[in-house]
């Protein structure tokens, strides 16, 4: 059984059997819904929430802001590390209550049971008194909130079909819930995500067969380090203190290697802390494609003093560099990959000219800027990535891929009951605690809201109704292209011959509303900017939604500034704002915004 919970009518909403057209942007609501309903109707799976979850911490809750209890709360020799929890035989005040030992992952108390829920009197290290309630006692709180009626009115999605797709998921075992893109491109990642995530651990869809995997780099090979950790080179301490964001966004300083996009953009303007004076454009087109408001990333480039574009064609962002370095495709390049998959190897069958691929590029790169740099080609380079899966390049082309055997640490499943997910082999999961975390203790760390919540879009019909009334549509971007992928492929005419305009999904009635026809020309306007495209008239988009696509320039025209490929006429970006990111220094507005249509005039 497939259910759908996207704003438009996709292929795979078509034949779902349950569709759910929710507001863009709404999916933090949701999720809380389903929970709400699972937990109101005896849907969860209570043992392994117990078991595996951090359900059973304290929380003291008579403070401004409810925090985990710590070991070193409750004693005076304790470690902030370790948690607290209530022993289920004991009374409501602290003779009852027992350490979590983070690294032993065991309590204090031996083979005692901790309680699920209650409010708690707590005498503290120092003397002081304390009340503390249990993660899940807040968490049912929490969920408490989101009725569906109330879920019904954010999302628009009717109160019933929550309740069928809460009981669909909860009752389909196993089941997994998949996201895609979306998720990513909204200011509310981060709970949204983590809203998500909740669904599989309440059910015990984690890691299981049927289930949501763990996703691990096959034989830990890390080849595409999305994280701080396995990159092959790491900047100096005194340099990596420098990265932009990381001071404003706990989330960039201790899970990610690079500097936040939009802190960067303001930082080539206001130069504080310190001046930027060049950008390596790499596998990215900030004027077509991965810019918001590419009018300001315009600037930035012009501004700078020296900036280089890694590409394999001339797209409007390379037009404007000072240095263009010709990169390879797929079939030029040799090349690894082990996320999500097995462990694979890519083998170049060709060279084309002077085309290097992005990883050449980058080791020649790095051996001008190190004495010491210790490869001095591709396959050295492989061959040490391939070390933890004992094998060099040249044995796993002629292999061309490889899946690790039963019982390693990045094959499913059920590797939390095996040990196979911590460094010290304990069942349990890498995060603090060693429990699934319902109320985070990172999020926690970063000033953040532990559990998940609905955010508001920045620009909607109730965080913003003074603008909804000058702009009365949601504005969604990025819908898929048959023939091309983000902003690639334009120039080939074949791919063009079966799509030659950008397109904007207009529901009939809207379209009738607006006195639009299918295939004319369509004004998308807001107070950043406007764009002109092709009507798509079609009923698989809600009538107060059109859906834009995004990536679009036309490499048939002149290049040149200020033309740039056309890209200033079409470049739906110009509608999106930078510096909207999320609490959490993740995310954009990318997939909610407003707008209004009109036939250009004249």
């Amino acid at each position: 059984q497939v259910m759908g919970m996207v704003p438009r009518c996709t292929w795979i909403a078509s034949r779902a059997k349950l569709w759910l057209q929710l507001r863009p942007g709404t999916d933090a609501a949701l999720a809380p819904g389903f929970i709400h309903v699972m937990i109101k109707e005896d849907l969860i799976n209570k043992e392994y929430v117990k078991k595996w979850t951090n359900a059973p911490f304290l929380v003291r809750t008579d403070t401004d802001t409810p925090m985990l209890l710590r070991g070193n709360d409750i004693k005076k020799d304790g470690r902030k590390t370790d948690f607290v929890a209530h022993d289920i035989e004991s009374g409501p005040n602290s003779d009852g209550i027992a350490i979590w030992d983070s690294d032993d992952q065991a309590y204090s108390i031996p083979d005692m049971i901790p309680s699920m829920e209650g409010e708690f009197n707590l005498i503290l290290a120092d003397g002081s008194k304390a009340t503390a309630k249990t993660v899940w006692t807040l968490y049912k709180e929490n969920a408490d909130e989101y009725t569906p009626k109330k879920v019904s009115e954010i999302t628009w999605v009717p109160e019933d079909k929550i309740i069928e797709g809460a009981r669909l998921y909860a009752n389909s075992q196993p089941s997994a819930l998949h996201w895609g893109l979306p998720i990513d491109t909204i200011p509310s990642t981060v709970p949204t995500s983590q809203a998500i995530n909740h669904l599989w651990c309440l059910t015990g869809n984690l890691d299981n067969p049927g289930g949501n995997a763990i996703a691990r780099y096959a034989f830990d090979v890390v080849t595409y380090p999305y994280h701080s950790g396995g990159s092959i080179l790491s900047l100096p301490p005194e340099v990596a203190q420098k990265r932009i964001g990381m001071h404003d966004y706990g989330a960039i300083k201790d899970f990610r290697a690079w500097a936040q996009p939009d802190k960067v953009l303001e930082q080539i303007f206001s130069s504080d802390p310190y001046p930027v004076k060049g950008m390596w454009i790499q596998t990215a087109n900030p004027i077509a494609c991965t810019g918001m408001e590419p009018q300001k990333w315009h600037k930035a480039i012009k501004q700078l003093d020296f900036t280089v574009c890694v590409d394999l064609f001339m797209t409007p962002t390379a037009m404007l560099c000072d240095v263009v370095l010709p990169a390879a495709s797929f079939l030029e390049k040799d090349s690894l990959r082990a996320w999500w998959v097995p462990l694979q190897a890519i083998k170049k069958v060709v060279e084309v000219g002077e085309c290097k691929s992005d990883i050449e590029i980058n080791i020649e790169m790095c051996k001008r800027f190190m004495d010491d740099f210790p490869y001095q080609n591709t396959e050295e380079l492989f061959d040490s990535l391939l070390e933890s899966a004992d094998i060099t390049y040249k044995e796993l082309t002629d292999k061309t891929w490889m899946m690790p055997p039963r019982g390693h640490p990045s094959r499913p499943y059920s590797r939390h009951e095996k040990g196979l997910l911590r460094e010290d082999k304990k069942p349990g999961f890498r995060t603090p605690s060693g429990k699934i975390e319902l109320f985070s203790s990172w999020l926690e760390k970063w000033e953040l809201t532990p559990m998940p919540y609905h955010e508001e879009p920045p620009y909607s019909p109730v965080s913003t109704p003074d603008l909804f009334k000058k702009y009365p549509l949601i504005l969604s971007t990025g819908r898929r292209m048959g023939p091309f992928y983000h902003s690639e492929h334009r120039q080939i005419p074949w791919l063009r011959e079966q799509q030659k305009d950008p397109v904007l999904e207009i529901h009939p009635d809207t379209a009738k509303k607006y006195g639009i026809h299918h295939g004319e020309d369509v004004c998308v306007e807001n107070w950043l900017g406007k764009i002109t495209v092709k009507a798509l008239v079609t009923p698989v988009i809600h009538p107060d939604i059109v859906m834009a696509e995004h990536g679009w320039w036309f490499p048939e025209q002149d290049g040149c500034e200020p033309n740039l490929f056309g890209v200033w006429d079409v470049n739906v970006n110009q509608l999106i704002p930078m510096s909207h990111e999320g609490k959490a220094g993740l995310g954009a507005p990318i997939k909610s915004m407003l707008c209004k249509i009109y036939k250009p005039k004249g």
